[in-house]
């Protein structure tokens, strides 16, 4: 597993130095509407940073960030990913933290990104049994979180080419549905819940294995 962290600094320097950006929505955690000004006090202090931590270079004055972080930005860049957030059942549509955005497989391997909220961006490279794992260790986390009978739930929504489904996942059930044009939501199917094996099996049919290319 290969693990990197960013700070909201980093991640706005090589947003900037990318001709495709970051792949997933990016926010000065102190700012989420920064003027120019200091949207380009951010790029120059992270791109320091970068360059501190050996994973910016100046070639002909250029920059150019390392392999090491371009590789999983251009698996992030995917169209198909989903997206993990938890919400209260009183407010499903306001995400709270962890973010978590799940990438396609390549050679079993799938790149997880986690926003916690707190400035720290995480990009990890894991197998997807690893995967499963995290998904359970936050789905459990989050059921620890309610507060005045407000359920918590977990919502894992699939994005791809031909439109997006929904699953809220919840102590006692998942209910997947599919995600209309217009916003709105339509079950489609009701699971029993809580088994390991359960998120392991949504991974698949969620699409982020890669489909094997033709020899």
């Amino acid at each position: 597993m290969t693990n990197l962290a960013f700070t909201d600094d980093e991640v706005v320097a090589a947003a900037s130095f990318r001709e495709k950006g970051w792949p997933t929505p990016v926010a000065l955690a102190d700012n989420g509407n920064p003027t120019r000004d200091e949207a380009q006090a951010a790029v120059r202090r992270g791109a320091r940073s970068l360059l501190a931590r050996g994973l910016l270079a100046m070639t002909d004055g250029r920059a150019e960030l390392s392999a090491e972080v371009t590789v999983p930005l251009e698996r992030m860049s995917d169209l198909r990913h989903v997206v993990v957030y938890p919400a209260r059942s009183s407010d499903p549509a306001h995400a709270l933290y962890p973010l978590l955005y799940v990438h396609p497989a390549v050679d079993g391997e799938m790149v997880v990104e986690l926003d916690s909220g707190d400035g720290i961006r995480g990009v990890a490279t894991m197998v997807t049994d690893a995967v499963a794992d995290q998904l359970i260790t936050t789905a459990r986390s989050v059921f620890r979180r309610e507060q005045s009978g407000d359920r918590p739930v977990l919502h894992l929504v699939r994005i791809h080419p031909d439109g997006a489904e929904l699953s809220v996942v919840s102590p006692g059930e998942i209910v997947i549905s599919t995600i209309e044009a217009d916003g709105s939501s339509t079950p489609s199917a009701v699971t029993p819940f809580f088994d390991t094996a359960i998120i392991r099996a949504l991974l698949a049919p969620l699409g982020l294995e890669q489909e094997e290319q033709p020899a």
